[in-house]
């Protein structure tokens, strides 16, 4: 039988990136293949602690996620205003 890789990744969002940290245990986080980190959540950690993205121990891919809003303009499900 074969077995199939487990793919672990994870999301993460600004407080366990500063606080690990904070730690100095941020390559905890090196135990799961790929840590996602949204943009806004990128930029929140860039402000409250550089440190944290500049890290080798670990790997961060940030990701661009679009804004409800913007997901409903794409979709088709809010219209666009027209200001005409």
């Amino acid at each position: 039988m074969a077995r199939t890789r487990l793919v672990l990744e994870v999301v993460c969002d600004a407080g366990p990136l500063i606080h690990l940290d904070e730690l100095g245990c941020l390559d905890l986080l090196s135990d799961f293949q790929a840590v996602l980190v949204p943009g806004l959540v990128w930029q929140e950690v860039a402000q409250h602690r550089t440190t944290a993205l500049e890290q080798r121990s670990v790997q961060l891919t940030r990701v661009d996620v679009p804004l409800p809003d913007d997901i409903g303009l794409q979709i088709g499900v809010f219209p666009v205003p027209n200001y005409v």
